[in-house]
């Protein structure tokens, strides 16, 4: 007798989820995050391989294996005389300070390959020696690895 209750109450329990699973759950839009688009030569990259993006106020620029072009609308506009500006990190003390690459040549300077945050003061720098990381006094601190 406990067995056919409990299998009555199991049968039971089943029923009610599947009519509760008539109910559509609320629909949340698409956030831009996740919209993804692939660039193509169609869309007017020079070249499929890519080297490097860069981001100023103007907006963004891909240097590929053909050339430099701006994304302009929904296509890619060539640029003449393209020069990204490059970076290193000058030793300073145990920390390190962000410097253009021209304005400091020298032993001990770290080549930065890329960063995240704004181009004038990153929050995070990545370069071939490991992770460096701005901390509150505004110079770079190599992470642990």
């Amino acid at each position: 007798m406990r067995n056919c209750v409990t299998g009555l109450l199991v049968a039971l329990l089943c029923c009610t989820a599947v009519f509760a699973a008539d109910e559509v759950p609320a629909k949340v839009g698409v956030f831009p995050q996740e919209i993804a688009k692939n660039y193509s030569v169609a869309d007017g990259l020079p070249d499929q391989k890519v080297l490097s993006l860069h981001q100023d106020e103007t907006g963004i620029v891909a240097v590929t294996a053909a050339g430099a072009c701006r994304l302009e609308g929904a296509t890619w506009k060539p640029v003449r005389d393209f020069t990204p500006q490059r970076f290193v990190l000058v030793p300073d003390g145990d920390a390190y300070t962000l410097a253009p690459a021209e304005a400091a040549p020298g032993s001990g300077a770290v080549i930065v390959r890329s960063f995240a945050g704004d181009a004038k003061a990153p929050v995070a720098i990545a370069a071939a020696e490991g992770l460096f990381l701005r901390n509150d006094q505004g110079v770079y601190e190599k992470s642990p690895a």
